[in-house]
């Protein structure tokens, strides 16, 4: 709070109007970001065994969504086929060579902007660090500019897709264990899950340039652990870790990306949340979905609730429309951003697996 009024004073004065409404509006922000938290305040619909398995803190809300139960919502789409890109050499030799790839020049800078500090919520070890649904084999990896990252890989016997989960923007990894149980049980996938630094027991401030960074990183060892190309990933993101498996799905040329009840933007949501008030003072390219997405050339699963009053369903239908094909859309009716994914959405998450 200090923070947010010692900028608007800077920037505009005291009892500047300008500064005041600036202050005000960024303020209800944090108020509302914690709250929502991006949907990633997870209030899943476990089952009697799940609850005895967690502990007494609360969970982010779009946890709840990660289980994959919930009511009968209605589906829409199909898939398309296009013609693959072709490449004279490999993805994984351009990975292995590109800079993103590669060594960060230096630590990365752990200052945070005012939008940076109101998107990241992240939640540390030992607090609010549940018991683990399952267990995983614990990954202790660098990220790009040497930071400490702190994953799960779930093993599958015979997997039939080695998939990299992105989290949202609240809580930890800890928090998404019963969607991972979940996903194998249902889809028989082997997952990566990380957390992004400052979350859970990764090092670390959380910045969008670090969260990319951390991506990539996460990327390429979900490729080395699972023993596939980085192209061969499918990239998985919720809600704010859409927009980071959407930057890592078109760098690595992923052969699957799925976004569930991503934005078009981080602005862009702001400006919706605020009244159009405060969104120019975050930058255009914040995680600029919708900027990006033309720009991938895979197979795409879009979900988004009709409901969602955190991040509008216009705009998963406006990421949809900017999409290349292949692309498929699930509409949650009536959906809700925190509420539970339905039972439908594992029959279409089982094609989606099963395409290659």
């Amino acid at each position: 709070m200090f923070i947010v009024s010692s900028w608007c004073r800077g920037a505009f004065g005291l009892h500047h109007p300008v500064g005041l409404v600036v202050m005000w509006a960024m303020v209800g922000m944090v108020v509302w970001m914690p709250g929502c938290q991006l949907g990633e305040r997870d209030r899943e619909a476990y089952s009697e065994q799940n609850k005895a398995a967690q502990s007494s803190v609360d969970t982010p809300d779009d946890a709840k969504a990660e289980d994959g139960t919930g009511s009968s919502f209605a589906t829409a789409a199909t898939f398309t086929d296009s013609d693959p890109i072709q490449s004279e050499q490999s993805v994984l030799d351009r990975a292995k060579t590109s800079p993103k790839a590669g060594d960060v020049d230096g630590q990365l800078s752990s200052w945070q902007s005012i939008d940076e500090m109101i998107l990241f919520q992240p939640v540390k070890y030992p607090r609010g660090f549940r018991r683990l649904l399952i267990e995983g084999q614990r990954v202790i990896f660098p990220s790009q500019d040497g930071t400490q990252l702190d994953g799960r890989f779930f093993r599958s016997v015979k997997p039939r897709q080695v998939v990299l989960f992105c989290h949202g923007n609240g809580g930890n990894l800890s928090h998404r264990t019963a969607r991972m149980d979940r996903l194998q049980e249902k889809h028989q996938v082997a997952i990566f899950l990380f957390d992004y630094r400052g979350y859970g027991r990764s090092a670390g401030k959380p910045t969008v340039a670090a969260a990319l960074v951390d991506g990539r990183a996460a990327l390429l060892k979900a490729a080395e652990i699972g023993k596939v190309d980085p192209a061969d990933i499918i990239v998985m993101g919720r809600a704010m870790g859409g927009a980071i498996a959407a930057t890592l799905a078109i760098e690595f040329e992923c052969k699957g990306l799925i976004l569930e009840s991503t934005f078009t933007s981080f602005r862009d949501v702001a400006k919706q949340r605020t009244g159009g008030m405060v969104h120019w003072v975050i930058p255009e390219d914040r995680l600029n979905t919708l900027a990006k997405i033309k720009d991938y050339g895979g197979r795409l699963l879009i979900s988004h609730g009709t409901a969602d009053r955190t991040i509008p369903y216009q705009q998963g239908r406006d990421l949809f429309a900017a999409a290349n094909q292949p692309k498929r859309f699930f509409e949650i009716t009536d959906g809700g951003h925190g509420d539970p994914m339905p039972v439908q959405y594992d029959q279409v998450l089982d094609e989606f697996f099963a395409w290659d």
